[in-house]
């Protein structure tokens, strides 16, 4: 009888065990870990035990909005809704969902003020969890209202000053409002955090990413180390790890990374993903591409849209564009389009270049790319990359274009900005386009060579027979500045000067022999040996001569029949 209570005994206590092992505590580490399979593990074991716990409901919805299945948390909240309207944590859940929702801000508001006036103590004032949930909300969903975030966050460590949570989510809410501040506000709230509980390892993480903005790798890593140190099981940042090594070409360390991250992930094929871009990074482009295929094989739909991209890159890197084609296309059928980067809109350019016939889809492509640049700077280097690589593919017109965009956005454009496009376009015969460019140089510029001497080029290539007396004046801007240094210029003055007198001696237009005899003897003054000048001086001046002694005998002639 003793030996049956014992069993009873022992078989109780390892239930009780089992339950506290499935802890809404547990979930939500496993979400701050971004172990989403495993958190949904643990919420649907705990409400299939108990269908009326709201705790694990509401964690639930914020697994399915962290796996970005917002219906899914939306649904899910409703239907509890339905059947226990006063559950303060689901209002506010179901708020969350509709922050994603332009239209429903309204909405989301009522419901985080009804569920705080609905656990408000008359004495104490709003219950800080609920204070939290709202202003995590807000801090997450792509409509949230930041400051109201930060408020409700604020008054949540008046009510509840020894919470880390509340702390990392008044950072993120501090992090999205002012981004780039990485000694500001945010930093000192992942720090209370740090404080309250140094083991709070996504707190050390969040801290690091602040420094990542700012590229200041020193700080990134400390903090990055602080994290592990904290929590040796925590996922993220093995795998901001594994790309700073992989980065930095210390492939050693960024696979002993890369197994750190698999061993303390949830099960997933993707994570096979390490290997194929560690075989990318040491430019073993086949065996990448074969891990990667066999990804696919394995995984089917399951596998992340970034496997076929990264077998495009490796076509690409093996010079073979074409091959790389139905691959980028895959990847942007199946990828989201608010996952879509600028890089990978310039990786499309690069193969569509190569396909006959494709080069306004290229073109196009590099613009696209350019809308999803945040940054200004962002935006122009890529065009000025993707201009680059029109060039290499020989087609300098859609280079000079990419060039000429780069210009306009740029806010205090140099020489080169203005001058670039302008010889691209010079270069693939539009001289019409070329015209602008050098145009702004010579004005912006004045003193400078360039400008005049390529928009003399210009003007001449459109204005071949001289007719239109389109380069003439141009070309007396020229001189006069290559004469500011007549030892250096020597070779482009004579040229100039040489095409002037001959401009002045050939068309109709801008007919002028003495003219032309002046920029000869120019010529001569620099070139005094030059026989071919002298002989061509002493011929015009001969025109002149007789069509003056013309003139003479015909005036003379007419008086005297008078």
């Amino acid at each position: 009888m003793k030996r049956s209570k014992l069993v009873l005994f022992v078989a109780g206590f390892m239930a009780v065990t089992s339950l506290q092992a499935q802890s809404v505590q547990d979930g939500k580490n496993d979400l701050y870990k971004q172990r989403y399979k495993s958190a949904k593990a643990v919420f649907e074991k705990l409400i299939a035990a108990n269908p009326n716990d709201l705790d694990a409901i509401y964690w639930l919805g914020q697994t399915y909005i962290m796996t970005e299945d917002v219906p899914a948390a939306k649904s899910l909240y409703e239907k509890t809704l339905a059947t226990n309207g006063n559950a303060p944590l689901i209002l506010v859940g179901m708020g969350h969902t509709e922050l994603y929702d332009q239209s429903k801000t309204n909405e989301a508001r009522q419901r985080f003020e009804t569920a705080l006036t609905m656990t408000a103590n008359k004495r104490k004032g709003n219950d800080p969890d609920i204070l939290n949930a709202v202003g995590e909300a807000n801090a997450d969903a792509k409509y949230g209202d930041l400051n109201y975030a930060i408020e409700r966050l604020k008054e949540a460590i008046d009510r509840d000053g020894k919470n880390p949570e509340i702390y990392l989510n008044l950072g993120n809410a501090y992090r999205k409002a002012f981004p780039g501040q990485a000694g500001g506000d945010a930093y000192q709230a992942y720090q209370n955090a740090v404080k309250i509980n140094p083991k709070f390892a996504i707190a050390h993480y969040r801290t690091a990413k602040l420094f990542e903005t700012q590229k200041n790798w020193i700080v990134w890593l400390e903090h990055m180390n602080n994290a592990v140190d904290a929590d040796p099981s925590f996922a993220p940042a093995y795998y901001d790890l594994y790309y700073y090594f992989l980065g930095n070409g210390n492939f050693e360390r960024a696979e002993e990374y890369a197994q750190k991250f698999i061993a303390n992930a949830d099960p997933d094929v993707n994570n096979k993903y390490f290997a194929v871009q560690t075989k990318y990074a040491k430019k073993e482009y086949d065996d990448a591409i074969a891990g990667a295929k066999e990804m696919i094989n394995e995984g089917g739909d399951e596998v992340n849209p970034k496997v076929y991209k990264m077998i495009a890159y490796c076509y690409v890197a093996k010079g073979d564009t074409l091959s790389a084609k139905d691959y980028v296309d895959t990847y942007f059928v199946k990828e989201k389009t608010d996952k879509v980067i600028s890089e990978d809109y310039v990786l499309k350019a690069l193969v569509y270049m190569k396909v006959p016939g494709q080069m306004d889809v290229a073109y196009n492509s590099i613009l696209e790319g350019v809308k999803l640049d945040t940054s200004l700077q962002n935006k122009i280097k890529t065009l000025q990359d993707g201009a680059d690589k029109f060039k290499k593919a020989g087609n300098r017109c859609k280079a000079g274009d990419l060039l000429w965009e780069a210009y306009k956005l740029s806010p205090e454009p140099n020489q080169r900005d203005v001058f670039d496009p302008g010889l691209e376009y010079y270069f693939c015969g539009n001289y019409d386009k070329a015209l602008e460019p050098f145009t702004i140089y010579s004005q912006k510029w004045p003193d400078q060579v360039y400008g005049w001497q390529w928009l003399f080029n210009t003007q001449r290539a459109i204005d071949t027979t001289g007719e239109m007396g389109l380069y003439a004046p141009t070309g007396d801007k020229l001189l006069e500045v290559l004469y500011q240094d007549s030892v250096k210029n020597k070779p482009s003055i004579l040229q100039t000067l040489a095409v002037m007198a001959t401009y002045h001696v050939n068309t109709e237009k801008g007919k002028d022999l003495p003219k032309a005899v002046e920029y000869l003897e120019r010529y001569l003054s620099l070139d005094p040996e030059n026989e071919a000048i002298k002989s061509n001086i002493e011929t015009i001046k001969k025109v002149i001569g007789n069509t003056s002694s013309g003139s003479t005998s015909k005036s003379s002639g007419t008086g005297s029949k008078k």
